[in-house]
């Protein structure tokens, strides 16, 4: 015979098996404390101890190279490397003064700043000063300049180089000028023995072409001339001429040297020279 259950007895048993295999209920999950700032610690520190080796590695690779090349004991180096450490705190020291002292005088709550650390501002910037000392020089220059061309000046006209006489005479119906170089004076010796080889070259400007010369006179610094010589010109055109006396020194084998030279304009008009002949002209030479 087939037995039928209750479904009430059937059901009691299906629950008590399902209590009984049912998982416990399952503890609730804590979150892990956040590591991150350890770690970024952790990495800071680890940077600095990185760059603080390299810069060791790097002292002492200088250090010994320094001590190598130098022959530096360590004691020494180690006192430079103070030494130079002093300067640049000094120096620094000095910097952060000037850049933010207080003024002594006038306004002392008044700080400095890089204008006044860099001069007068736009004053120097723009050159003013410069400007003006340098115009200040110029004038100090030129009057310089002035004062030694005025000084070699005097020491030209204090040297002598002695005087020549001449005679001027113009013949109105044949046009020309007759002109006597009578003698020279005192003039200064230009060779070795301290005596000169005179002569007297003649000419007329504008046009100088025609050219003449007086006889050489030998070891003499006096010497007396007394030649003629004719030139043919207008008497309308005389005053626009010049007459030029040049004095040299004869010389064998070199150049002949210039003594130095007289000219005159004051044909007709003017009369320098002696009582005995008032047409004679005596001038000091150049």
């Amino acid at each position: 015979m087939v037995r039928i259950h209750d479904s009430e007895e059937n059901e009691a048993p299906d629950e008590e098996l399902t209590k009984e295999f049912a998982p416990q209920e399952m503890p609730m999950q804590t979150e892990p404390p956040p590591t991150t700032s350890t770690a970024e610690t952790t990495t800071k520190e680890s940077l600095k101890d990185v760059v603080l080796g390299k810069v060791i590695d790097v002292k002492d690779v200088v250090k010994s190279k320094v001590m190598k090349e130098t022959g530096m004991p360590e004691w020494m180096f180690v006192f430079l490397g103070i030494i130079a450490i002093i300067v640049v705190l000094l120096i620094a020291y000095l910097i952060i003064r000037k850049l933010f002292g207080k003024k002594r005088h006038g306004d002392k709550n008044k700080s400095k700043g890089f204008k006044d650390f860099f001069g007068k501002g736009t004053d120097l910037i723009a050159g003013k000063d410069v400007i003006g000392n340098l115009q200040q020089d110029m004038e100090e220059l030129e009057e310089n300049m002035e004062q030694n061309e005025k000084a070699q000046a005097d020491e030209k006209e204090e040297v002598k180089l002695g005087r020549i006489q001449y005679k001027l005479d113009y013949d109105f119906q044949q046009g020309q000028l007759s002109v006597t170089v009578i003698q020279a004076e005192d003039l200064p010796g230009m060779d070795m023995s301290g005596t000169s080889d005179p002569y007297v070259k003649l000419y007329l400007l504008p046009e100088k072409k025609k050219k003449v010369e007086t006889k050489v006179h030998r070891k003499t610094l006096n010497p007396v001339f007394n030649e003629t010589f004719i030139f043919k010109v207008a008497f309308n055109e005389i005053t626009a001429k010049t007459l030029v006396f040049a004095i040299y020194d004869f010389d064998r084998f070199s150049k002949h040297d210039q003594i130095g030279q007289v000219s005159s304009t004051d044909f007709i008009i003017v009369y320098l020279g002696t009582n005995e002949n008032p047409t004679s002209r005596t001038r000091v030479i150049k």
